[in-house]
């Protein structure tokens, strides 16, 4: 996966038991401390990614598209949409965005 800020590729990000950036890999958790917010589950990054549940599914409802999470407590203030076209998470807490489309 390549990490783009204003169209230009920032990051290139390998999944796996690890994360590994262009600086070197690091265990899950600390990849959420020093990139997203150590708020986030371990998994978030490859469950969004791969556009599974978060959160243990907190919050879910069924859309004709897929599924929507709404999740808003003192240290997250999350949205996150999976369709078959795009998967949009947003963390307005936290100042992150992730959009992921078809392009097809």
């Amino acid at each position: 996966m390549e990490l783009f800020v204003a169209g230009k590729n920032v990051q290139n990000i390998e999944i796996n038991y690890l994360i590994c950036v262009d600086e070197g890999c690091m265990s899950k958790k600390a990849f959420n401390k020093r990139f997203l917010s150590e708020a986030y589950p371990e998994e978030i990054l490859k469950n969004i990614i791969l556009g599974y549940k978060i959160f243990h599914a907190q919050n879910l409802l069924k859309t004709a598209q897929g599924f929507e999470q709404k999740i808003e407590n003192n240290r997250v203030n999350i949205t996150y949409r999976v369709s078959q076209q795009e998967i949009y998470f947003k963390d307005k807490k936290n100042h992150i965005l992730f959009k992921i489309k078809d392009i097809n």
